[in-house]
């Protein structure tokens, strides 16, 4: 007992002097001259740099822009002011208030999962995780400051916050990067106006019919009502979407072929058992999409292995995410996973709808152990079919990087980083989706930290070319 109070205390003392030095000394890093010199110096007391230097580089570099955003965008040529007092608050104030209640809520979780419900070692985990997430994660939680074997790699984390950000940025160089502060109807709605033009599923299926890619075809597009025709619809089973939510938000609905007296009245059974004519499903989805653009697709199926380990005639999609540097050249990144429901009924893989997703080796294309959104219990077997996925083979492993690696470079090669989801069908990969703010952070085990991928150097590259002025690193040789 004497032994835990003294580890608590000490934790907490830690916890008392670091946390607001390191609030200090990044925001002073933040607001350097540059002019001046390189400021690296100043961070290595964090003891990040000497661990991951370009990560670290890359996070720091990212909360700068973010102090300095205003003015940087309004001309990237000139030297940058500083944020305003109240901007400054803001940013030293809300990760406090953010940090601390997540903390709590992770450390007592923790000492659950691992049977250490102590008090003392609750209260030590808390104070220890608190100096981590700023140490590491500028004031974000993640699930890595509670997992030892993942710890020691932490100064690899880049929090997917600023992925975000950097991705809104580069979107922009060439459009109105004044739009990323802009505040809209619910407040401030920068993230969602920088990525107006680049959510469009509509997008993708553009660039698959002027290249020859597989994609499910689109039959018709729908806004505020208006109906347009793409491609003809044929006796096969149809699914509508929204054309532009993510994270399976919206209303989804599957449609498939029912006996029809006359070819011209064509039937389709629904979900629900259902039976309505093909003028009615348009006028249906016509409806809907009052409030967001829908699209009706073609329906795919899964091939035939996928299709018996998943147990449900849901689409299981893989996320494969990909950086495309400056100079064209595409690499995948080790932050693949491949998503399945966990119910028969289940219209979606996604996790946030309570699909499960299996990390996959790059290398051969098999199954990891996996997670659920919400909970860090690890998942072997498939709920559905209770299963054992880990080492499942994907189907067409190496036609789906190919596939990816190609439709990046020619398709989209201004994106500095895209998350593809694609469907592996009976005839091959197809591409399902394309995300520019695909999730980096999830709860898969022993899944890879954005900082230790090709990630960092792209987008430093990438930062340099269009902002030299302003991403200027000049990383000394650390000793």
């Amino acid at each position: 007992m004497i032994r835990d109070g003294l580890r608590c205390t000490l934790a907490a003392c830690r916890a008392l002097f670091l946390f607001p030095f390191y609030y200090c000394l990044l925001t002073l890093f933040a607001l350097w001259p540059w002019s001046l010199g390189s400021p690296f110096v100043l961070v290595r007391p964090l003891g990040v740099l000497k661990v991951a230097p370009k990560a670290s580089a890359l996070r720091i570099l990212l909360l700068r822009l973010e102090l300095r955003l205003e003015s940087l965008m309004q001309d990237g040529t000139k030297r940058s002011r500083p944020p305003s007092p109240r901007r400054l608050f803001r940013w030293l104030a809300l990760p406090s208030l953010r940090t601390i209640p997540q903390c709590a809520t992770l450390s007592r979780r923790e000492s659950r999962r691992t049977g250490h419900q102590g008090l003392f070692k609750t209260w030590k985990l808390f104070f220890d995780s608190l100096v981590d997430s700023l140490r590491f994660g500028n004031g974000l939680v993640t699930r890595a400051w509670f997992d030892p074997e993942r710890r020691h790699d932490a100064a690899f984390h880049i929090p997917n916050y600023y992925h975000i950000l950097c991705s809104c940025l580069l979107l922009n160089r060439k459009s109105n990067p004044r739009a990323f502060w802009q505040r809209g109807e619910h407040g401030r709605q920068g993230m969602a106006s920088a990525e107006e033009g680049h959510h469009d599923k509509l997008e993708l299926f553009r660039a698959c019919k002027k290249h020859g890619w597989p994609t499910p075809a689109v039959h018709r597009s729908f806004d505020s009502g208006e109906i347009t025709e793409h491609e003809p619809i044929l006796d096969r089973p149809l699914i509508s979407k929204p054309a532009t939510l993510a994270e399976g938000r919206g209303h989804f609905e599957r449609w498939w072929p029912a006996p029809t007296t006359s070819a011209s009245d064509r039937r389709y059974r629904s979900e629900d058992g259902r039976i309505l004519s093909l003028r009615a499903i348009l006028e249906q989805v016509a409806r809907t999409s009052s409030e967001t653009p829908y699209l009706l697709q073609e329906l795919l199926t899964n091939h035939e292995d996928i299709r018996a380990i998943s147990g449900a005639d849901t689409l299981c999609t893989l996320r494969l995410p990909t950086c495309c540097f400056p100079d064209g050249r595409v690499e995948i990144l080790p932050l693949s996973f491949f998503r399945m429901p966990t119910k028969r009924d289940l219209v979606f893989d996604n996790m946030a709808r309570g699909g499960v997703a299996y990390r996959v080796d790059l290398e051969t294309g098999r199954l990891d152990a996996g997670g659920k959104y919400g909970s860090y219990d690890e998942v072997t077997v498939q709920p559905t079919t209770s299963r054992y996925a880990p080492g499942f083979q994907v189907p067409y492993w190496k036609e789906t990087m190919e596939l990816c690696r190609t439709a990046h470079a020619v398709g989209f090669p201004s994106y500095p980083s895209v998350g593809w989801d694609i469907a592996i069908t009976p005839t091959g990969p197809f591409l399902i989706e394309m995300n520019i703010r695909w999730a980096t952070e999830h709860n898969i085990p022993n899944e890879s930290f954005l900082g230790k991928t090709a990630y960092v150097d792209c987008i430093l590259a990438h930062l340099q070319k269009y902002w030299p002025n302003n991403c200027a690193l000049n990383i000394e040789p650390l000793n």
